[in-house]
């Protein structure tokens, strides 16, 4: 199911399969057959399975996929049964923030995360909102079901005499806090495309046609060559301040130029439907000068110098910068290595533990400082040194036959269809 695969990589989404309709009813939900082979090709990654050189073993996966759905689906039909549960709102915009601030620290920036999933980040949320509803609210039933199963010593040891030889590798990981400063386009800079866009305007209100000017000077890649057509839209597929002008447009109408994210707009709207508009834009991005680096360096340089012998002042000042810009300022969080961006990975990898990076480029539109509080090699586990790690194994295990025994007899109770595929 997408909320599922929504917590494991953010690339997974929206590689949806062409063919889809009904595998299984469960309850009232059903489980779509895009959404069972997405599943399925993910675990098959993970396995190592090529669906290809190996179909027998890849349609195996895929029937032990849909029964792990379907129990999933059980489960989650059953917590919302019991009153005895709550989710609240709050606690559902608190890890969908979390979740989306986590991908856009992988994917290098805000713009890049968009760009790799091809729609804005107000829509991700929107769309995937009730799907954290649906996790935390089947999390919080697993724990009534399974937070009292504990493990002892020897459970432990048995547990890892048992499995130790397919037990995984520990990935090399940082605990790190991150200051990133994004580079603001100075108002010199902003003013004089705003004058040109200014001039555009008056040229579409002269006569010219607003699709051969987008042709010719808008920098959206992806409309410029339809003369910045952008179809028809519903409300929150687009940036805010782009559906704030949109939406306030009369028929035929063309905005003033504008500030998003982005870069500057204006905006033509051709049709009204509903909450649905057709509309088409330029766009114009802006780059950064010379001075307005120079600035970003200066502040980051000044807090360089005062964090050298201070890492909690250090970590008082990321809290300060995510909340300002909501961007990749992280503190004191455990990361692994092969999931952080390129250029973080080659800062951290250049750093000694209890040290501070001076400042460097993130991205092309922020510059950072990284705070290297712990590194961990990662590797084999053994007893000695990795007993939290195998205790937290053997008691997932144990909970896993429980769950599993739980389930054996909650089936009965929920209405399951299961088509052919």
């Amino acid at each position: 199911m997408k909320k599922f695969i929504f917590f494991i990589t953010y690339s997974v989404l929206f590689c949806q399969p062409s063919v889809d309709g009904v595998v299984a009813i469960v309850g009232n939900r059903e489980i779509l057959k895009s959404e069972l082979i997405q599943q399925a090709q993910f675990s098959a990654n993970q396995a190592g399975i090529d669906p290809s050189s190996s179909p027998y073993l890849f349609e195996d996966l895929v029937y032990k996929t849909l029964d792990s759905m379907v129990d999933q689906l059980v489960l989650l039909v059953l917590a919302e049964r019991d009153t005895t549960v709550f989710v609240g709102d709050d606690e559902v915009e608190r890890v969908l923030e979390q979740q989306v601030s986590d991908f856009i620290l992988k994917a290098g920036s805000e713009e890049a995360l968009e760009g790799a999933l091809g729609v804005p980040i107000r829509q991700i949320k929107n769309e995937y909102r009730s799907d954290i509803f649906d996790m935390l609210l089947g999390e919080r039933f697993q724990y009534k079901l399974l937070g009292g199963v504990g493990v002892t010593k020897k459970e432990v040891e048995s547990f890892y005499f048992s499995f130790k030889d397919s037990l995984p590798t520990t990935p090399s990981s940082t605990v790190l806090s991150l200051i990133e400063l994004p580079v603001s386009i100075s108002q010199s800079v902003g003013d004089s495309v705003v004058l040109f866009l200014e001039g555009l305007v008056d040229r579409v209100e002269r006569g010219e046609s607003f699709v051969e000017l987008a042709k010719q000077f808008s920098d959206d890649s992806g409309s410029a060559f339809l003369g910045g057509d952008l179809g028809y839209t519903l409300r929150g597929t687009f940036v805010k301040e782009y559906e704030s002008v949109a939406y306030s447009l009369n028929i035929g109408e063309t905005s003033k130029p504008f500030k998003s994210q982005f870069g500057y707009h204006i905006v033509q709207l051709l049709d009204r439907q509903g909450e649905k508009i057709h509309s088409r834009h330029i766009l114009k991005i802006v780059a950064p000068s010379q001075k307005d680096n120079d600035l970003v360096l200066s502040e980051l340089e000044s807090v360089y110098r005062v964090s050298l012998s201070d890492p909690g002042l250090f970590d008082s000042l990321a809290v300060e910068y995510s909340r300002e810009y909501k961007n990749n300022s992280a503190v004191n969080k455990e990361f692994e290595n092969n999931q952080l961006p390129p250029k973080i990975q080659s800062i951290v990898s250049s750093l000694d533990e209890f040290s501070l990076s001076s400042p460097f480029p993130l991205t092309d539109k922020s510059y950072a400082v990284v705070y290297v509080y712990k590194k961990y090699p990662g590797g084999k586990l053994t007893l000695q040194e990795s007993w939290e790690t195998i205790r937290g194994y053997a008691k997932n295990e144990k909970q896993s036959r429980v769950l599993g025994g739980w389930l054996d007899g909650a089936r009965s109770k929920v209405y399951i269809k299961k088509f052919e595929l």
